[in-house]
């Protein structure tokens, strides 16, 4: 395959991907890039084949990326003092910790990681005061 025709056949892959993560059908994706669903389909897997060899630290970083994209989505509602959204982004936040402490970590390290003892602080002061505000940095609401 031609330099050219394999970065258009790539792009066409993750375009697929990104719908299929999206929630787009086979069909709508068929639909979307002129081709068969089942090609929709081979697009989708042979994109995912490509993310299974990204190293560690790639992946980790598509993680991050993606709770980033989420937590944002939840931002103007945590500003409300919506608790389901608070509640959410928590959990977001507990998730990205633990891809953070999975990246601290070397494969020889015994111990809690940076990230492991801020998640150990942030729980215990959950604990600590159930029904207490949030407040950022600055002193201002998140």
């Amino acid at each position: 395959m031609a330099p050219h025709r394999t970065a258009a056949a790539k792009a066409r892959q993750h375009r697929a991907l990104r719908m299929r993560v999206a929630g787009a059908s086979y069909d709508r994706i068929a639909a979307d890039l002129k081709t068969t669903p089942e090609r929709a389909r081979a697009a989708v897997v042979d994109a995912c084949a490509d993310l299974e060899n990204d190293p560690p630290e790639i992946a980790a970083r598509l993680e991050l990326e993606r709770l980033d994209t989420m937590r944002a989505g939840l931002w103007k509602a945590i500003g409300r003092g919506d608790t389901k959204a608070i509640g959410q982004a928590m959990k977001i936040d507990e998730r990205r910790d633990e891809v953070l402490a999975g990246l601290a970590r070397p494969d020889d390290q015994t111990g809690p990681t940076v990230a492991e003892r801020l998640h150990a602080i942030k729980t215990a002061a959950a604990d600590d005061a159930p029904g207490a505000e949030l407040y950022s940095i600055d002193g201002g609401r998140p």
